[in-house]
């Protein structure tokens, strides 16, 4: 088995930076992309870690918050890796956070969504906090696999992510562990995604790479106006990623 990925992040049409950081195995993607990266993954390789975070805080703080949480989750796991071990990870980043805040007053209150996978030989454990996706396709079908973090459906309002307050606070970190059986693609993506394409209910076309689907999801989030940063990982267990 092989799972080829690619992925992408970039400002948008409205936001002047990107707050953004995503994570594929042990690299990092920032700033603002053109085109995108992409890669293969095999069980032998060890956990794979595909993950984005979508900062908040103003100024830098932002990034300050979502680049150290996604750089947490760079250094990735040791086989088995099972639930505990990811909520572990990103409860000790979620202290690391508050401890930055203490040090550098003017972060304070600075803040990230995640969601990703840490892909194994047995499976993906899916894992998020806040209001960025995860999807998996089965039968070519994409289903959202969390659950946003909001006050109410449709609503920016978040209820839970990692810092975002400027005393500690606990984050609640969702995790649900999915066997390979059946499954066949894994879609990672922050909000500027998802509040304007969302994959489970927007047709997107067949037999295409990973690569290509990414550029297109991209593509459709502009179209629809851009209006916050754009990230997004594509992983496809059948098809090479470009």
């Amino acid at each position: 088995m092989r799972l080829h990925w690619a992925a992408l992040t970039c400002v948008g049409l409205v936001r002047d930076h990107n707050e953004d950081a995503v994570v594929v195995g042990h690299g990092l993607l920032t700033g603002d992309m053109d085109g995108t990266v992409a890669g293969e993954w095999d069980p032998s390789d060890g956990p794979l870690v595909l993950a984005v975070a979508d900062g908040m805080g103003g100024h830098a703080a932002g990034e300050v918050a979502s680049g150290a949480v996604a750089d947490g989750l760079a250094a990735g796991f040791t086989a088995p890796v099972g639930p505990a071990a990811v909520v572990e990870r990103l409860e000790g980043l979620n202290r690391a956070l508050y401890d930055w805040m203490v040090e550098e007053p003017a972060t304070a209150g600075m803040g990230t969504t995640v969601a990703g996978v840490v892909a194994s030989a047995e499976g993906v454990v899916v894992f998020h906090a806040g209001d960025s996706r995860v999807y998996l396709r089965r039968s070519g079908v994409w289903e959202q696999a969390t659950r946003d973090d909001v006050v109410a459906p449709g609503s920016s309002m978040l209820t839970n992510c990692l810092g975002g307050e400027a005393r500690f606070t606990e984050a609640e970190v969702h995790t649900s562990v999915h066997t390979w059986d059946g499954l066949d693609g894994v879609l990672v993506c922050s909000d500027g995604l998802c509040d304007l394409v969302d994959p489970a209910s927007v047709p997107l076309p067949d037999g295409v790479a990973a690569a290509d689907l990414a550029v297109v999801l991209r593509e459709l989030a502009l179209a629809g106006g851009g209006h916050d940063n754009i990230s997004v990982v594509v992983a496809d267990l059948t098809l090479p990623g470009g």
